[in-house]
């Protein structure tokens, strides 16, 4: 078993889970980006999982069925299908798409370099 995995997957928990993981902490553990994105609550269940299966600690799966619950009340969008990309710091579903470059924002789009003449 690897025992890094099992700090990772602990720390990131007692720093980040609000609940839902904030988007960056601070060295201490503190909370700096408290957006919640869509991708890091599958990361952990899929990271859940592996821990359960090697391990056989039974908490691993609890956080596995703890972070599909999370996905289902604040990410599926159980009306149009697919994910919501993000939640507000209250929980709220968003369309906000992530962190972005102050150059680049998700409704820009960059140039052609091909000319259509």
């Amino acid at each position: 078993m690897d025992t890094a995995a099992a700090r990772l997957f602990d720390g990131a928990f007692a720093d980040a889970w609000l609940p839902g993981f904030a988007y960056t902490v601070d060295w201490d553990g503190t909370p700096v980006v408290r957006e919640r994105y869509f991708w890091e609550p599958p990361e952990g269940i899929g990271a859940a999982h592996y821990l359960h299966l090697a391990t056989g600690d039974a908490r691993y799966l609890e956080r596995y069925r703890e972070l599909w619950q999370y996905c289902d009340e604040r990410f599926i969008d159980h009306v149009d299908g697919s994910w919501f990309p993000s939640s507000t710091t209250t929980g709220s579903p968003s369309h906000t798409r992530g962190p972005v470059s102050p150059t680049c924002t998700t409704r820009s789009r960059p140039r052609s370099t091909h000319s259509r003449r």
